[in-house]
Protein backbone atom coordinates (compact mmCIF):
# COMPACT_ATOMS: atom_id res chain seq x y z
CA UNK A 1 0.00 0.00 0.00
CA UNK A 2 2.86 2.41 0.86
CA UNK A 3 4.96 1.54 -2.60
CA UNK A 4 1.50 2.55 -4.36
CA UNK A 5 0.78 5.76 -2.54
CA UNK A 6 4.44 6.70 -3.34
CA UNK A 7 4.26 6.00 -6.75
CA UNK A 8 0.85 8.18 -7.00
CA UNK A 9 2.14 11.15 -5.02
CA UNK A 10 5.70 11.00 -7.66
CA UNK A 11 3.35 10.55 -10.44
CA UNK A 12 1.19 13.40 -9.39
CA UNK A 13 4.68 15.33 -8.85
CA UNK A 14 5.76 15.01 -12.50
CA UNK A 15 2.28 16.22 -13.60
CA UNK A 16 2.65 19.36 -11.68
CA UNK A 17 5.75 19.69 -13.06
CA UNK A 18 5.08 19.30 -16.65
CA UNK A 19 3.20 22.31 -18.23
CA UNK A 20 1.74 20.96 -21.46
CA UNK A 21 2.32 23.40 -24.13
CA UNK A 22 0.01 24.86 -26.56
CA UNK A 23 0.15 23.88 -29.99
CA UNK A 24 -1.88 25.21 -33.15
CA UNK A 25 -1.92 28.81 -34.78
CA UNK A 26 -2.70 32.18 -33.97
CA UNK A 27 -3.48 34.90 -35.84
CA UNK A 28 -2.69 38.82 -35.42
CA UNK A 29 -3.66 41.90 -37.40
CA UNK A 30 -0.55 44.40 -37.65
CA UNK A 31 -0.57 48.03 -37.30
CA UNK A 32 2.24 50.05 -38.73
CA UNK A 33 2.55 53.58 -36.44
CA UNK A 34 4.91 56.83 -37.33
CA UNK A 35 5.30 58.72 -35.10
CA UNK A 36 6.78 61.97 -34.15
CA UNK A 37 9.03 64.09 -37.17
CA UNK A 38 8.34 61.15 -39.26
CA UNK A 39 4.47 61.89 -39.32
CA UNK A 40 4.48 64.08 -42.13
CA UNK A 41 6.46 61.21 -44.23
CA UNK A 42 4.10 58.90 -43.27
CA UNK A 43 2.62 57.91 -46.70
CA UNK A 44 5.83 58.04 -48.43
CA UNK A 45 7.06 55.29 -45.81
CA UNK A 46 4.52 53.63 -46.39
CA UNK A 47 4.59 53.24 -49.83
CA UNK A 48 8.40 52.41 -50.02
CA UNK A 49 7.08 49.56 -47.48
CA UNK A 50 4.62 48.19 -50.10
CA UNK A 51 7.11 48.87 -53.11
CA UNK A 52 10.13 46.78 -51.22
CA UNK A 53 7.20 43.88 -50.59
CA UNK A 54 7.90 44.86 -46.61
CA UNK A 55 4.04 45.87 -46.09
CA UNK A 56 1.78 43.31 -44.56
CA UNK A 57 -1.33 43.26 -42.13
CA UNK A 58 -1.64 40.47 -40.93
CA UNK A 59 0.68 37.17 -39.36
CA UNK A 60 -0.08 33.61 -38.87
CA UNK A 61 2.05 31.93 -36.21
CA UNK A 62 2.40 28.58 -35.89
CA UNK A 63 3.69 26.74 -32.84
CA UNK A 64 4.29 23.44 -31.76
CA UNK A 65 6.38 22.17 -29.18
CA UNK A 66 9.85 24.10 -29.15
CA UNK A 67 9.28 25.09 -32.84
CA UNK A 68 7.28 27.84 -34.46
CA UNK A 69 6.62 29.66 -37.95
CA UNK A 70 5.42 33.08 -38.42
CA UNK A 71 4.17 33.75 -42.20
CA UNK A 72 2.84 37.42 -42.96
CA UNK A 73 1.07 38.39 -46.16
CA UNK A 74 3.13 40.36 -48.31
CA UNK A 75 2.39 40.34 -51.65
CA UNK A 76 5.53 37.67 -51.60
CA UNK A 77 5.09 36.16 -48.38
CA UNK A 78 8.10 36.15 -45.88
CA UNK A 79 8.10 32.75 -43.13
CA UNK A 80 10.53 33.12 -40.05
CA UNK A 81 11.07 29.13 -38.92
CA UNK A 82 12.49 28.58 -35.34
CA UNK A 83 14.67 25.06 -35.46
CA UNK A 84 15.25 24.22 -31.46
CA UNK A 85 17.61 21.20 -32.42
CA UNK A 86 20.50 23.74 -33.72
CA UNK A 87 18.70 26.99 -31.86
CA UNK A 88 18.44 28.94 -35.24
CA UNK A 89 15.97 31.20 -37.35
CA UNK A 90 15.60 30.86 -40.75
CA UNK A 91 13.97 33.71 -42.79
CA UNK A 92 12.76 32.56 -46.37
CA UNK A 93 10.54 34.32 -49.16
CA UNK A 94 8.58 33.59 -51.94
CA UNK A 95 10.43 33.19 -55.65
CA UNK A 96 13.73 33.94 -53.65
CA UNK A 97 16.58 31.11 -53.56
CA UNK A 98 18.22 32.95 -50.59
CA UNK A 99 17.78 32.21 -47.00
CA UNK A 100 19.24 34.10 -43.92
CA UNK A 101 20.04 32.41 -40.56
CA UNK A 102 20.11 33.62 -37.34
CA UNK A 103 21.91 32.22 -34.61
CA UNK A 104 19.32 32.84 -31.64
CA UNK A 105 21.87 32.28 -28.69
CA UNK A 106 22.43 36.03 -29.64
CA UNK A 107 19.56 38.76 -28.03
CA UNK A 108 20.87 40.92 -31.00
CA UNK A 109 23.24 39.39 -34.10
CA UNK A 110 23.18 43.45 -35.30
CA UNK A 111 24.28 44.33 -31.90
CA UNK A 112 26.21 42.32 -29.90
CA UNK A 113 26.62 44.28 -27.30
CA UNK A 114 23.21 45.36 -26.77
CA UNK A 115 22.85 45.19 -22.75
CA UNK A 116 19.62 43.21 -21.67
CA UNK A 117 16.64 45.04 -21.23
CA UNK A 118 14.62 45.85 -18.08
CA UNK A 119 12.04 43.90 -17.58
CA UNK A 120 8.61 45.34 -15.74
CA UNK A 121 5.58 43.41 -14.68
CA UNK A 122 2.82 46.40 -15.29
CA UNK A 123 0.07 46.02 -12.65
CA UNK A 124 -3.13 46.88 -14.94
CA UNK A 125 -5.32 44.89 -17.02
CA UNK A 126 -5.99 44.87 -21.03
CA UNK A 127 -8.97 42.91 -22.21
CA UNK A 128 -7.41 41.83 -25.92
CA UNK A 129 -10.26 40.66 -28.05
CA UNK A 130 -12.57 40.03 -24.84
CA UNK A 131 -9.73 37.90 -23.21
CA UNK A 132 -8.00 39.33 -20.27
CA UNK A 133 -4.18 39.99 -20.51
CA UNK A 134 -1.63 41.05 -17.77
CA UNK A 135 1.08 43.29 -19.20
CA UNK A 136 4.70 42.55 -19.33
CA UNK A 137 7.25 45.61 -20.37
CA UNK A 138 10.64 45.45 -21.78
CA UNK A 139 12.47 48.73 -21.70
CA UNK A 140 15.61 49.12 -23.86
CA UNK A 141 17.70 51.78 -22.39
CA UNK A 142 17.06 54.55 -25.47
CA UNK A 143 16.61 52.35 -27.95
CA UNK A 144 12.95 51.54 -27.68
CA UNK A 145 10.10 49.68 -25.56
CA UNK A 146 8.12 46.76 -26.01
CA UNK A 147 4.67 45.15 -24.95
CA UNK A 148 3.33 42.11 -24.04
CA UNK A 149 -0.58 41.53 -23.24
CA UNK A 150 -1.09 37.72 -21.79
CA UNK A 151 -3.81 35.52 -20.62
CA UNK A 152 -1.84 32.72 -18.01
CA UNK A 153 -4.22 30.31 -19.43
CA UNK A 154 -4.42 30.96 -23.08
CA UNK A 155 -1.56 29.66 -25.16
CA UNK A 156 0.35 28.07 -22.74
CA UNK A 157 4.07 27.61 -23.53
CA UNK A 158 6.38 25.96 -21.36
CA UNK A 159 9.29 28.33 -20.96
CA UNK A 160 11.92 25.40 -21.19
CA UNK A 161 11.51 24.41 -24.67
CA UNK A 162 12.57 27.96 -25.69
CA UNK A 163 15.98 28.26 -23.13
CA UNK A 164 18.33 28.82 -25.76
CA UNK A 165 16.13 31.61 -27.86
CA UNK A 166 17.83 34.31 -26.28
CA UNK A 167 17.16 36.52 -29.59
CA UNK A 168 15.22 38.98 -29.18
CA UNK A 169 15.13 38.67 -25.83
CA UNK A 170 12.21 35.80 -26.09
CA UNK A 171 13.62 33.08 -23.86
CA UNK A 172 12.85 35.68 -20.88
CA UNK A 173 9.58 36.91 -21.99
CA UNK A 174 8.34 33.48 -22.24
CA UNK A 175 9.90 32.88 -18.88
CA UNK A 176 7.89 35.59 -17.36
CA UNK A 177 4.56 35.23 -19.27
CA UNK A 178 4.58 31.33 -19.48
CA UNK A 179 2.03 31.95 -22.20
CA UNK A 180 2.12 33.18 -26.18
CA UNK A 181 1.12 36.76 -25.94
CA UNK A 182 -1.94 38.02 -27.22
CA UNK A 183 -0.96 41.18 -28.34
CA UNK A 184 2.18 43.25 -28.99
CA UNK A 185 3.46 46.58 -29.19
CA UNK A 186 7.32 47.46 -30.23
CA UNK A 187 7.92 51.11 -30.53
CA UNK A 188 11.51 52.30 -31.73
CA UNK A 189 12.78 55.51 -30.03
CA UNK A 190 9.39 57.33 -30.83
CA UNK A 191 9.89 56.94 -34.47
CA UNK A 192 7.86 53.78 -35.46
CA UNK A 193 5.16 51.49 -33.43
CA UNK A 194 4.40 47.99 -34.64
CA UNK A 195 0.62 46.53 -33.14
CA UNK A 196 0.31 42.28 -33.10
CA UNK A 197 -3.41 42.11 -32.14
CA UNK A 198 -5.24 38.81 -31.77
CA UNK A 199 -7.33 38.20 -34.49
CA UNK A 200 -7.80 34.19 -33.67
CA UNK A 201 -5.95 31.29 -31.94
CA UNK A 202 -7.22 27.65 -33.00
CA UNK A 203 -5.64 24.28 -30.92
CA UNK A 204 -5.02 21.92 -33.57
CA UNK A 205 -1.95 19.10 -34.24
CA UNK A 206 0.40 20.50 -36.58
CA UNK A 207 2.65 18.19 -39.27
CA UNK A 208 6.20 17.87 -39.93
CA UNK A 209 5.69 19.59 -43.08
CA UNK A 210 5.08 23.17 -41.55
CA UNK A 211 7.88 23.42 -39.91
CA UNK A 212 10.21 22.43 -43.28
CA UNK A 213 13.48 23.94 -44.00
CA UNK A 214 14.71 23.16 -47.42
CA UNK A 215 18.14 21.57 -48.17
CA UNK A 216 20.64 24.58 -48.20
CA UNK A 217 24.02 24.63 -49.53
CA UNK A 218 26.72 27.24 -49.62
CA UNK A 219 25.66 30.94 -51.38
CA UNK A 220 28.52 33.00 -53.11
CA UNK A 221 29.81 35.55 -51.46
CA UNK A 222 28.62 38.65 -52.50
CA UNK A 223 25.28 37.40 -51.10
CA UNK A 224 26.98 36.41 -48.30
CA UNK A 225 29.30 39.60 -47.32
CA UNK A 226 26.86 42.38 -46.69
CA UNK A 227 24.10 40.28 -44.84
CA UNK A 228 26.49 38.87 -42.11
CA UNK A 229 28.29 42.63 -42.21
CA UNK A 230 24.83 44.64 -41.30
CA UNK A 231 22.57 42.06 -39.72
CA UNK A 232 24.99 39.81 -38.23
CA UNK A 233 23.49 36.59 -40.39
CA UNK A 234 24.49 34.20 -42.66
CA UNK A 235 23.47 33.50 -45.61
CA UNK A 236 22.36 30.27 -47.66
CA UNK A 237 21.17 29.43 -51.18
CA UNK A 238 17.98 26.92 -51.46
CA UNK A 239 19.23 23.45 -53.51
CA UNK A 240 17.86 23.30 -56.40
Amino acid sequence: MCKILITLLLFLSFQQGFTQSFEGIITYSIEFEVKGDLIPLKDQIFEKLKDDNEYFDTVRVYIRGGEYKKVDNKEKPSSIIYSPEINNIYILQEDFEYVSIIDAKNISPTFPDIPEPEILEIDSVKKVSGIPCKTLKLRWNNMGEEWYFYNEETAIINPSLYKHHSYEYFNEIIKSTGAYPLEIIKSFNDMIAIRMTLISIEELQLSDEVFAIPELKKANKKMTNLPEKLLGSKVMKIKN
